[in-house]
């Protein structure tokens, strides 16, 4: 019995979600890369010899279509101050 609460939790946000006037179609795509390189460091390829840091240091990359889905615009987060006064 328990074990359905969380499918149904989702199952009820995902409808929130595609059913909110707000809500708008949109479509989810992976950036993969497509360079090959000769050299590997820990599993990944380099750079001229330099470990690549990030996905964005690749200029050979292909985007793969995930899906279709729902995005909804929600307010950006803003942190509040904490305080420890004992």
């Amino acid at each position: 019995m328990l074990e359905n609460v969380p499918k149904a939790m989702s199952r009820m946000a995902r409808n929130v979600v595609i059913n909110h006037p707000n809500s708008y179609n949109c479509q989810a795509f992976r950036k993969t890369v497509t360079r090959t390189a000769d050299q590997m460091v820990g599993g990944l390829p380099t750079l001229g010899g330099l470990g690549v840091l990030d996905a964005g240091d690749e200029e050979q990359f292909s985007y793969a279509w995930i899906g279709n889905g729902y995005a909804m615009p929600v307010e950006g987060f803003a942190p509040s101050p904490m305080m420890d006064r004992m």
